[in-house]
């Protein structure tokens, strides 16, 4: 399991991100840190998240989708300058658009089987 983020007044703090930057490439370990670390950076920063439960994929899998905006707060823009710098967590980025929004697919069978 990858480290959680900690906050210092709505920021992350810079040893959590290179904890997290030195973890080795797991596919697995970096869909569920999104599925929890997402929503969880919506709860101490000024920052968008929500996540959809569908079968809406390409080929109409389970996947939780996650919509989420960093309204460009400049804590929220370093947790995507993270997720942008590695490929297992820039892997299941879907979409980016102009204003730091993005959104995430996440397969609900590497989720549950990180748990």
């Amino acid at each position: 399991m990858w480290p959680e983020i900690e906050y210092e007044e709505a920021y992350p703090v810079d040893e959590e991100l290179a904890a997290i930057r030195s973890q080795p490439l797991d596919f697995g370990n970096a869909a569920f840190w999104l599925f929890n670390e997402l929503p969880r950076a919506a709860e101490h920063m000024p920052c968008f998240c929500e996540v959809e439960e569908t079968n809406d994929d390409l080929m109409g899998k389970p996947i939780y989708r996650i919509a989420f905006s960093t309204g460009g707060w400049s804590g929220a823009e370093c947790i995507t300058a993270l997720i942008e710098s590695r490929f297992d967590l820039s892997h299941f980025m879907q979409s980016w658009k102009r204003g730091g929004h993005y959104v995430f697919e996440l397969p609900r069978s590497k989720v549950q089987k990180a748990a």
